[in-house]
């Protein structure tokens, strides 16, 4: 399995508007565009569009903020795999090659994501990559996790 990641712009971004989740989900992640509007308010924002074996197929977003905390925070922000993919066990595979970026990218020594606690799939996800639960919230009450970087 060949996994890209290709950043989100101008040449790409209706194809990447085209990914679409299950209506239970929507409540969960912030629609895409509003993610790309984001990053290009916020420079520190990188949304990525993921291509397994040349099929665009999920979306992800991750960012460091100097401000926030001693040493800043990576926020492993947002990521969906579109509803025609889900349940083919991707997300370990896209989500293990992100930290590895994350890693390489960023001189850090955890990274950070909020879930929320009704998603038990994305939890177990998670998880299963290491991520665990800080017992802190984020900004709109979602459960923090973290995962220690180990180099």
């Amino acid at each position: 399995m060949k996994i890209e990641f290709i950043k989100v712009d101008e040449t790409n971004l209706v194809e990447v508007l085209k990914l679409e989740i299950h209506s239970h989900q929507l409540e969960m992640i912030e629609p895409i565009i509003e993610c790309y509007n984001e990053s290009l308010e916020k420079p520190c924002w990188r949304p990525r569009a993921v291509y397994v074996d040349g099929i665009l197929v999920a979306f992800v977003m991750y960012g460091f903020f100097a401000d926030e905390g001693e040493n800043g925070r990576l926020w492993l922000d947002r990521f969906l795999i579109d509803k025609k993919y889900q349940g083919q066990h991707l997300a370990v595979p896209i989500l293990s090659e992100v930290v590895e970026i994350l890693k390489v990218e960023y001189d850090v020594k955890v990274i950070s994501l909020s879930v929320y606690k009704n998603n038990p799939i994305a939890i177990k996800v998670y998880e299963k990559l290491g991520f665990k639960f800080t017992g802190l919230f984020d900004t709109k009450g979602e459960s923090m996790m973290e995962y220690k970087v180990i180099r």
